[in-house]
């Protein structure tokens, strides 16, 4: 479930370690690793320990609470299996042997114990099922075949065996000897054909012989196979080994051999996994992913670990699940076995292969923001391949392009998260940015790219909205001021200078100014003399910007434009550029109608056309020259309306 996903990716989330990489600063995560590839078994940091132990409590608290209650505890198993396989404390110093065979028997003692809670749902359903039809011995054999030898007594003793729930308790190395022997006696003589069979089996499986079981596994047909799955069986064959007398020390490697070796002879269960009842006839059977840990562990040799099999038979999905394409519990064994040092370091395509198909089902699941962290995840360590790191920062960015968006209402809280973990602010006003170019939305698209990237935003600025809000005029020049205003922020820089959203910038704050300066009176405006001289060469200044951007412009034709929006027609430069000329010529004439002390509005507060500025700050002979026009171009312009910018 996506729940369950969420919650082993937040337990990854909480053990990696993060690195900086320099792809637009983008973070990369890896769970903490031994700086050798391959290390031995013994040597496990604590860090690693807690990373097991945390892994094992995610998994127990998130699964499933629909179908077969075991079934859906795989993961939980699998977990606290590589915790007692993998995961103890570090063995060194002057009493290093005498430690690592101590550590070999809490091992052995943990897999016992971890081998009786793995069946104990089994054993109770059977005891269950036993005492509903009567049959105690039944129900105490299968408190036997699950280790628990409390319950076993319980049952022997509710039943009236008294003697039998003593021998259970009291059955140690001496009595498991003296037992065999009597049952071999029984079976000699004939005895044992007046004894029932169920406390023949009871007392077999108590004195450590598990030819009885063997037999009846080989010759039964499907019900006696399935009765008993491997876990209780291979339980059954350590705490007989644990029981027996041989001098031969007993270890969990020696006894996963044994099992192999019963298997292969017919005559123990095949480890398959929870989800199959047996293998398909004539088909080779899949291992469980438990088995295939245990299997792991004992292929190690004294130097290293060297599986006997590939990675990608460790992880794969079928030895734990029916489908096929269900990554989710593959990458976090596999990136918790790479940080344990236990398997070697899989191949980059294997790598590539996992990460992706992991990515592809969270995001069909709905956790896209999960696959953006997952295909920043590495194993082992991450690899100084800058190829590589290119890729899958690549890739993380693509995720956001294609799925984030501001109509998801859970887009807010993903972004946070995301920018939570290190990913860049700009991938998401990008991505916006883009979507507002499809939407035809020119004034979003550049509002987005002032937070990713200045120089896109100018280039949109001046092709999407400069030329149309600046031939409307009146509220339209007021907010692209406003437009260009942000955009330009704190920036003084040449690339600003330069740009024709600077000089368009100059030649609006230059309007306003104007239009402020005509409001004062003219006492007020005796005392600013200078300052309309100042702005009057300002305008000079800015007219001389402007021919030279249009001149460059020229070697621009023929190039595609960044910003294309749907729906939208670019204006050609040099018609806004000309626009832009002729206003500034038409704030010549207001300042030098201002300085003469005339008015540059009408009576109606309309503004005074170009023809009625010129007759009023020239010369009489030389008003002929523009007095001839009926209006001037500029005069609606960016200063359109009663008011213009006021």
């Amino acid at each position: 479930t996506n729940q369950n996903n969420v919650s082993l990716l937040e337990t990854h989330l909480r053990n990696d370690i993060k690195i900086q990489s320099k792809y637009d600063g983008c973070p990369l995560f890896s769970l903490p690793a031994d700086s050798k590839s391959i290390r031995s078994i013994e040597h496990t940091s604590n860090n690693l320990i807690s990373l097991l132990e945390d892994y094992a409590k995610t998994a127990l608290a998130s699964r499933d609470q629909g179908g077969e209650l075991e079934t859906n505890k795989i993961v939980f198993r699998a977990f606290s299996l590589i915790a007692v396989l993998f995961g103890e404390e570090d063995a060194c110093g002057e009493k290093a042997q005498e430690a690592k065979s101590t550590l070999a028997d809490r091992r052995l003692e943990a897999f016992s114990r971890w081998l009786r809670e793995a069946t104990s749902h089994d054993v109770s359903r059977d005891v269950m099922a036993a005492q509903r039809k009567g049959d105690a011995y039944a129900a105490i054999f299968a408190a036997l075949s699950g280790g628990d030898i409390p319950k076993a007594a319980s049952i022997a003793l509710e039943s009236g065996y008294l003697r039998l729930s003593l021998l259970i308790t009291s059955c140690g190395k001496e009595s498991v000897s003296d037992l065999e022997t009597q049952v071999h006696h029984w079976h000699e003589t004939g005895a044992s054909s007046h004894i029932p069979s169920g406390l023949i089996r009871v007392y077999s499986l108590l004195s450590g012989n598990l030819q009885l079981e063997e037999n009846l596994f080989k010759n039964g047909g499907p019900s006696e196979k399935t009765a008993i799955d491997w876990r209780r069986r291979l339980g059954m064959k350590l705490w007989a080994s644990l029981g027996s007398n041989e001098q031969q020390k007993v270890s969990i490697d020696s006894v996963v051999r044994n099992f192999k070796a019963d298997v292969e002879t017919d005559i123990a269960p095949q480890p398959v996994p929870r989800y199959m009842s047996v293998a398909n006839n004539g088909s080779k059977a899949v291992d469980c992913t438990l088995f295939r840990l245990l299997s792991l562990y004992g292929s190690k040799d004294e130097e290293s670990i060297q599986p006997e099999f590939p990675f990608t038979s460790i992880v794969s999905p079928l030895g734990h699940t029916r489908s096929l394409h269900d990554f989710s519990i593959s990458f976090h064994i596999a990136a918790v076995l790479c940080a344990l040092g236990c398997v070697p370091l899989p191949t980059l395509a294997e790598q590539e292969r996992l990460i992706d198909s992991y990515c592809a089902q969270l995001v069909s699941a709905g956790l896209w923001e999960w696959a953006v962290y997952t295909s920043l995840c590495f194993f082992g360590g991450v690899p100084g391949s800058d190829t590589l790191i290119a890729s899958r920062v690549q890739k993380a960015k693509n995720l956001i392009a294609q799925h984030y968006n501001d109509i998801d209402p859970m887009s807010s809280s993903r972004r946070s998260f995301l920018e939570r973990l290190g990913i860049p602010i700009r991938w998401f006003e990008e991505t916006l940015a883009n979507r507002c170019v499809l939407k035809g939305d020119a004034i979003g698209h550049v509002n987005h790219l002032m937070h990713s990237s200045v120089e896109d935003a100018i280039d949109a600025t001046e092709q999407l909205t400069l030329p149309y809000l600046l031939f409307n005029g009146s509220n339209d020049s007021q907010k692209l001021l406003q437009t260009l205003d942000a955009l330009k922020g704190d920036d003084d820089s040449t690339q600003w200078n330069v740009s024709l959203c600077g000089a368009i910038h100059d030649y609006l704050s230059l309007t306003k100014d104007v239009l402020q300066l005509s409001k004062l009176s003219a006492n007020e405006r005796s005392h600013l003399a200078d300052h309309m001289r100042l702005l009057e060469l300002k305008t000079t200044e800015v007219e001389d910007n402007l021919l030279a951007i249009e001149k460059n412009s020229k070697y621009l034709k023929g190039k595609l434009s960044r910003s294309r929006c749907t729906g939208a027609k670019l204006v050609p430069r040099s018609v806004y550029v000309a626009e832009a000329l002729s206003g500034l010529s038409f704030l010549r004439l207001q300042l030098r109608a201002i300085r003469s002390g005339f008015s540059i509005s009408d009576c109606d507060r309309r503004l005074k056309l170009a023809s009625q500025l010129a007759s009023l700050s020239f010369p009489e002979e030389q008003t002929y020259a523009v007095s001839s026009y009926p209006r001037s171009f500029a005069s609606e312009g960016s200063l359109r309306g009663h008011c213009g910018l006021a």
